[in-house]
């Protein structure tokens, strides 16, 4: 295939997916927008991915193989990105699975609006049960308050908040990406959030696709985020924020709204994350990270009331800067009770019995 006619590059980082792997392989090379190329970037697998991945190759020439020491997603696409000769560019996972006409519809998106960017819905999949259903956060239009296409320019205080940090419900266009010198960090975990809201930043034109395209596996074990030890990298997003903070507050159109924007993101991954700690260790550690460092550094703390958007997570915030983290988890403990929603299968009542042996 002539580099002038490939219209999207997908790059799939790989780590021991051979669970998932082929039915993810499929979905791809079924899709009905075909000029594409397919770059696979074998992580250091120990199990049969680099033979499924063969295999595949063999069936199809538009998949090309890259391999690489384990270094996890983020270098993987980085590594997939050197050599990407599409138009535009998707990241997609090694164990998710992707509607025939994902590629299309984007890309479709895109030219329509001469886009720099391209947000679909998404559905997810219990891994244990298979029941899909699907979600509002991967595209939630109630935070685009303006036409599209839009940008930070005309909705900038919810850039961050109408999407998350994955990169796999989104299009890019590859010169955009390149003249914004924009990568994935190298790190465990959360190496996507860096890269994805710088891009929301920069972006000149968001489009939207309403459908769901894309479906997420999760509380899958044996993904590449599943297998990242959360002992060693706990720290990992706050250690993206930072990163992201630093380099947008060098920018002159980081302004009121915008930074409100990432307040609001911040906090509301600072709680994501202290509901999925699987430890009484891990959980202090990221507790305390965020309420010492994290809330002031990114101007969470000492707003006037409404300055977060969700009531709940604006009293969740009160909490944190009144108590430790052992007060803050009981805080949660008793409020869950309260809650029927709250199975006594989660992770965070959990990590709360265990702490105060309940």
């Amino acid at each position: 295939m002539e580099k002038n006619t490939i219209k999207v590059s997908v790059i799939i980082p790989v780590y021991n997916a051979q669970k998932y792997l082929e039915q993810a392989l499929e979905s791809v090379i079924s899709q009905t927008l075909r000029d594409i190329e397919i770059i696979c970037v074998d992580d250091g697998s120990t199990d049969s991915s680099p033979q499924i991945l063969e295999r595949f190759a063999k069936r199809d020439s538009r998949i090309i193989i890259k391999r690489q020491q384990n270094r996890f997603a983020g270098a993987a696409r980085n590594n997939g990105m050197e050599s990407a000769r599409g138009k535009y560019l998707v990241f997609w996972d090694a164990d998710d699975i992707f509607d025939k006409n994902a590629l299309k519809k984007m890309y479709l998106a895109c030219e329509r609006h001469s886009a720099d960017i391209c947000v679909c819905a998404g559905k997810r999949m219990d891994n244990e049960s298979g029941r899909v259903y699907r979600t509002r956060i991967y595209l939630n239009k109630k935070n685009i308050r303006c036409a599209v296409p839009f940008s930070r320019e005309t909705n900038g205080a919810h850039i961050f908040n109408f999407t998350t940090n994955v990169p796999w419900n989104k299009m890019f266009l590859r010169s955009f990406i390149e003249e914004n010198a924009l990568h994935f960090q190298e790190i465990p975990q959360a190496n996507d959030a860096y890269f994805v809201m710088t891009a929301l930043f920069y972006a000149t034109k968001i489009a939207t696709v309403s459908a769901p395209l894309i479906t997420y596996r999760e509380d899958n074990p044996d993904s590449i985020t599943g297998k990242a030890s959360e002992k060693e990298n706990n720290l990992c997003v706050l250690q993206a924020f930072k990163k992201t903070f630093e380099r947008l507050t060098a920018e002159n159109t980081f302004d009121a709204d915008v930074r409100r924007s990432f307040a609001n993101k911040a906090l509301d991954t600072f709680l994501y994350s202290l509901r999925t700690r699987r430890s009484t260790q891990s959980y202090k550690q990221l507790y305390n990270a965020y309420k010492n460092e994290a809330l002031a550094l990114f101007g969470i703390s000492g707003k006037e009331a409404g300055y977060i958007y969700n009531k709940k997570q604006e009293e969740d915030l009160r909490h944190i800067q009144e108590y430790d983290a052992d007060t803050f988890l009981l805080y949660k403990y008793r409020q869950s009770e309260r809650d029927y929603r709250l199975l006594s299968g989660n992770i965070l009542v959990r990590v709360i019995k265990q702490l105060f042996r309940l």
